[in-house]
């Protein structure tokens, strides 16, 4: 059934692929889950880039409203009919093995982060499932153009994802708020929580598990409150990020006055903007709030169980993250934490990850695609 499925969907777009490409672009992100990502930031730039071009944007929520773009249901005949004649596509994960694309095309694969700990793609192959394999590789062969936010990412899809074509080096464009106007992010995001200036923020935004469990969140938060307000002063909020994956359990945990559901919040880096610490296990967010100056704390009850399942890029325990496996571990860590100690060890590691990150990335990124396009 599968098969026949393919067929049919891949027939589709090799009758649709017979109309002319159009002056388009079509954009995804998730799988049509969110408007958000690094898909998000490149639209915003290349929408005022280039007026002339007209943009679609792939969602599962088809009555979700983006600013400049006509949305269309995710995975439907009429997404099909877009992907065939659009002259450009954006997307973060791998697309389905039914998509076909045409010579003509040119489609940008922005990855959905710059540094992971997790082992990904090949080499994480024995993990993954023969569709997910499958998909990589033809999104692979694919793809005319790879956005790499850091040297080591790039050394990572060259030896891991299938990938032999160009890779821009000229960061990632969800990357630009951590060198924009933060001062508006931070005041946006404590508007829609209701978080007054004088109150710190601890985001909390484990990843998902494999069989789809949450036990394993088991921080005491009232724990955590106290000792943040015994030894780093002031009051705080703790907003609770749950992952994509996992976002539809976010109603099975309980909230209070000071511990916040942000799992609808639909931007992560805002969020990330908006805290004083992040807290996470093995998500790349950590790296992302190491790139954005934010204190990082990763709290995992379930390290070896979890490297087990994907194994890991990075010796967890050497990471410049003081590493908590249980409330008691993380209210101490809190309590000695060394301010400078930690800087200089963040400092060195981001200097060894090598970020190409900046100001701006998104609309130069903008220019050079179009600059592709049109020779």
């Amino acid at each position: 059934m599968e098969n026949l499925k393919n067929s049919i969907l891949s027939g589709l777009m090799r009758v649709f692929g017979l109309l002319p490409i159009q002056k388009k672009v079509v954009i995804s992100s998730f799988w049509g889950a969110s408007y958000s990502d690094n898909p998000k930031f490149l639209y915003e730039a290349m929408k005022k880039e280039r007026s002339d071009y007209k943009y679609v944007w792939l969602l599962q929520n088809q009555e979700f409203k983006v600013d400049g773009a006509r949305v269309v249901k995710f995975s439907s005949v009429r997404a099909l009919y877009h992907l065939a004649t659009a002259s450009i596509w954006i997307d973060n994960v791998r697309k389905r093995p039914w998509v076909v694309k045409r010579p003509q095309q040119f489609y940008v694969q922005t990855w959905h982060g710059d540094i992971p700990l997790k082992k990904v793609e090949k080499d994480a192959e024995e993990k993954l499932t023969p569709l997910y394999l499958q998909s990589s590789k033809h999104d692979s062969q694919m793809a005319n153009l790879f956005l790499s936010g850091a040297k080591w990412r790039t050394k990572n899809f060259r030896n891991s994802f299938w990938y032999d074509g160009e890779i821009l080096e000229m960061g990632s464009p969800k990357s630009d708020i951590f060198y924009g106007d933060t001062d508006t992010i931070r005041e946006k995001a404590r508007t829609f929580f209701k978080i007054s200036d004088d109150e710190k923020i601890l985001l909390y935004a484990p990843t998902f598990r494999s069989d789809g469990k949450i036990d394993c969140y088991d921080m005491k938060y009232d724990d955590v409150l106290k000792a943040l307000q015994n030894s780093w002063g002031g009051k705080w909020k703790i907003l609770l990020r749950l992952h994509p994956n996992i976002q539809f359990l976010q109603n099975s945990i309980t909230y209070n006055e000071h511990v916040l559901n942000a799992s609808a919040y639909p931007d992560m880096n805002e969020l990330i903007v908006a805290s004083d610490v992040l807290v996470t296990d093995y998500s790349s967010s950590m790296f992302d709030g190491l790139e954005a100056n934010k204190i990082v704390f990763l709290y995992a009850s379930d390290i070896e169980k979890y490297a087990q399942d994907r194994g890991f890029y990075f010796d967890i325990c050497k990471l410049p993250f003081p590493l908590a496996t249980n409330t008691a571990e993380f209210t101490g860590l809190l309590e000695t934490f060394d301010a400078e100690k930690y800087k200089q060890s963040t400092n060195a590691f981001k200097e060894k990850l090598g970020f190409l990150n900046g100001k701006n990335r998104s609309l130069m990124i903008a220019r050079y695609i179009f600059d592709k396009v049109q020779k």
